[in-house]
């Protein structure tokens, strides 16, 4: 038996998925093209741009805005110490 609303709601569900993805490239293509630097740290830290990207977009507490809110609002620099500070322990 077919259930035409669940696959609505799953299609629905891609839909607003790709778009999410799509937005989120775009982010992260920003980001490669404002702080090149700070993208490759990015990179040694999370692998592959993708996880970067998830990263970035990801608040990290309840009054804090996301990774890439920071860099959009010249906290660049703080970002990078974040992502060293990961990359080389606390010292850097």
């Amino acid at each position: 038996m077919r259930h035409e609303s669940l696959l609505t709601l799953v299609e629905q569900y891609e839909i607003a998925n790709n778009a999410l993805d799509a937005q989120r490239r775009r982010v992260w293509n920003a980001i490669e093209a404002v702080e090149p630097g700070l993208a490759e740290e990015l990179l040694q830290l999370f692998s592959t741009s993708d996880a970067a990207s998830l990263w970035l977009l990801k608040a990290s507490g309840a009054n804090q805005p996301c990774p890439a809110q920071a860099i959009a609002e010249g906290g660049a620099a703080q970002v990078r110490e974040r992502v060293l500070r990961t990359l080389h322990g606390s010292t850097a």
